[in-house]
């Protein structure tokens, strides 16, 4: 059949079966394709979670740290707070353990005891999570604006409502009881006013996560707080698998650059960067020679034998240059000057006679014979490589095949994809789905304003039909609050009139007579209470300073016996300690020295005895138990291997 599309003339005779066949096994590629695709990107995305979660476990422990530096003692109640931070302010362990660790650092440095910074820091921190629910802001904004109690900044605690002014703080503090302003305050003392100013300031938005915890967003929160909970502990988990991969890692690593920083040494030693103090013409001998060894390395290694000469060329030219500035005449006296020649090397204070080049000259050999060594065996293992290689490749001819195929595989697609069926029906499919959208779309808007028609021909209905009832309504509720507040302000009226019975003379006089009697009370009970204590603290303290010269008298006379006997007692325990060092040297250390020679005497000779009797005893078990093996068990291996072959055969059988 001879088929025409575009300037592409096709004459194919197609087979249906292998036609299909080959569309399946088109498909099955792609579906492969498509699933290693699909593996690689959760892959991808399995690291990355991994990675995170390393990250949040890694984050915990440091923040741990910080919490048992600054609460070395509270650390526990600093984990209980921090594990029910979630539900009661919607902050994860970890920001619970960072926020209240920074408050608390900064808290103890003005000055604060542990308890008090304890105290400031998980309030700060509980009403960080509250502020951030309340102001729908993120935990570490509402956090990073609170710590303006310790800093001072007013800026940041504006966008919360918080205006706090000198002038504010001068007020507020007068009015709660610290009795002065912030002039005559100390640091300590203005961190302590702004934390409880921002604390009333900021009291609508305490307890905000509690109250609104059902809500959508704060539900959304605690489920992001929870997984990030989650990742932490697969972190943790991870990181106790991973720790001693990593140590591996970085010892192999500090291994391999000790073996890096060793090799670059030993060829800066080859190149003469190390300053030798040693004739120059033995340093051009031995440079000589490797530059030779260079250029036959540069023989057999090919491409890479051109950077090797003009190494070699480089070190010829740079030892040429030694000769030519450094070399020193022969001087037969030891009284050499500073310097000869144009270099002005001034090498005559140490003479070139009395080093020996020789053994630098056979190490040079050795050198440049190993390196030879280590060529030729790297062009053995390549031949060995290329040889095996193209054995195991043989035919080559399938790359030709695989050529054609993909030719072939391309000249289809083409022949496919620009066909006048495919693409009209491409286009007709373009068509049918813009048409097809448009109608999804009318109808949604239709069902909507369909919906609005509903409401608002139900209320219009409902207002036309009953406007009259609606009225009665509305005029006998406003009748019955007004008679409400006429109730309401009769009885105000009424109380005010029973209480002005309170103006008369009797009433005042019942008032007066009170105060009287609390006021007689009162000062009664002052009065007496106050003699009481005057008389007590006479009786005791009056006789102490009439007595006072007596009582220093007293303790006077009373001082040398006392003295006697604490010198007494002084030089009893200093005779008794000797006595206690002197029996230990003299008797007890001398036991556990006998002790010590009986052990190894008996232990010397229990090894004797054990080599002598015991070991050619198990020997000799071990022997019979290798002549079993060979002689017993082997031999019986096959039979059991034929037996459970009969089985499986007669199994199969059946």
């Amino acid at each position: 059949m001879g088929d025409s599309v575009g300037q592409v003339s096709l004459d194919l005779v197609l087979n249906k079966g292998d036609f299909e066949a080959g569309l399946n096994s088109i498909a099955r590629l792609a579906t492969k394709a498509g699933k290693m695709l699909a593996g690689a990107f959760a892959v991808g995305k399995l690291i990355s979670f991994g990675k995170e979660c390393i990250e949040l476990s890694s984050n915990l422990s440091e923040v741990q740290n910080v919490v048992d530096t600054v609460f070395p003692t509270m650390n526990k109640q600093i984990d209980n707070f921090a594990k029910n931070a979630a539900a009661q302010f919607g902050l994860s362990e970890t920001m619970a353990k960072n926020f209240t660790g920074t408050f608390g650092a900064m808290g103890k440095a003005f000055g604060f005891s542990e308890g008090q910074a304890y105290g400031m820091a998980t309030a700060l921190t509980g009403l960080a999570g509250d502020v951030a629910s309340f102001y729908n802001m993120s935990q570490d904004e509402a956090y990073t604006k609170l710590k303006s109690v310790f800093t001072g900044e007013t800026e940041s605690l504006k966008s919360l409502g918080v205006v706090m002014t000198q002038t504010a703080l001068d007020a507020f503090a007068m009015a709660n009881g610290f009795g002065k302003t912030t002039k005559s305050m100390s640091e300590a003392e203005k961190v302590a006013l702004r934390f409880k100013f921002v604390q009333d300031q900021l009291s609508a938005a305490q307890g905000d996560f509690m109250r609104t915890s059902d809500g959508w967003a704060n539900q959304v929160r605690l489920l992001s707080l929870q997984f990030d909970s989650l990742k932490a502990a697969i972190g943790s988990g991870l990181i106790a698998v991973l720790s001693p991969v990593v140590r591996m890692l970085n010892i192999l690593i500090g291994r391999i650059l000790t073996a890096i920083s060793a090799l670059r040494s030993f060829f800066s030693m080859l190149g003469g960067t190390a300053k030798l103090a040693i004739n120059p013409k033995g340093v051009t001998a031995g440079t000589d020679a490797v530059a030779k060894s260079a250029d036959k390395a540069s023989g057999a290694l090919g491409g890479a034998g051109g950077a090797a000469k003009k190494a070699a060329k480089d070190i010829k030219s740079a030892t040429t240059g030694i000769d030519e500035l450094n070399i020193l005449p022969d001087q037969s006296d030891s009284s050499g000057g500073g310097g000869g020649g144009e270099g002005g090397g001034g090498g005559a204070d140490f003479p070139m006679e009395s080093f020996d080049t020789g053994a630098m000259e056979e190490g040079t050999a050795k050198i440049n014979e190993h390196l030879q060594g280590m060529i030729d065996r790297f062009n053995e293992l390549k031949n060995l490589f290329m040889s095996g290689f193209w054995e195991g490749l043989k035919d080559t001819s399938v790359l030709d095949s695989i050529k054609e195929n993909l030719k072939g595989i391309g000249e289809s697609l083409v022949n496919i994809f620009t066909s006048s069926e495919v693409l009209n029906a491409a286009n007709t499919f373009a068509d049918r789905v813009a048409v097809d959208l448009g109608k999804i779309a009318g109808a949604g808007v239709s069902i909507g304003l369909t919906f609005v028609d509903f409401l608002s021909g139900s209320v219009e209905k409902y207002l036309a039909q009953n406007t009259e009832r609606i009225k009665k309504f509305i005029v006998k509720m406003f009748d019955i609050e007004g008679d409400i507040a006429d109730i309401q302000a009769n009885f105000a009226v009424a109380i005010a009139d029973i209480f002005s019975v309170l103006q008369g003379d009797n009433f005042k006089q019942i008032g007066a007579d009170i105060i009287s009697i609390v006021s007689d009370i009162l000062g009664t009970f002052i009065v007496v209470s106050e003699s009481f204590f005057r008389d007590s603290i006479d009786v005791i303290l009056t006789p102490v300073v009439e007595l006072k010269d007596r009582i220093i008298e007293t303790y006077n006379a009373l001082s040398e016996p006392v003295m006697q006997v604490f010198n007494a007692l002084a030089e009893i325990f200093h005779m008794y300690g000797d006595t206690i060092i002197s029996i230990y040297d003299n008797s007890i250390h001398p036991l556990f020295t006998l002790m010590k020679e009986t052990i190894v005497s008996v232990g010397d000779k229990f090894l004797d005895s054990f080599g002598t009797y015991i070991l050619p005893i198990v020997q000799k078990a071990a022997d019979k138990f290798t002549d079993f093996k060979d002689n017993v068990i082997a031999p019986l291996m096959p039979k059991f291997e034929e037996v459970f072959g009969k089985i499986s055969e007669c199994i199969q059988v059946a």
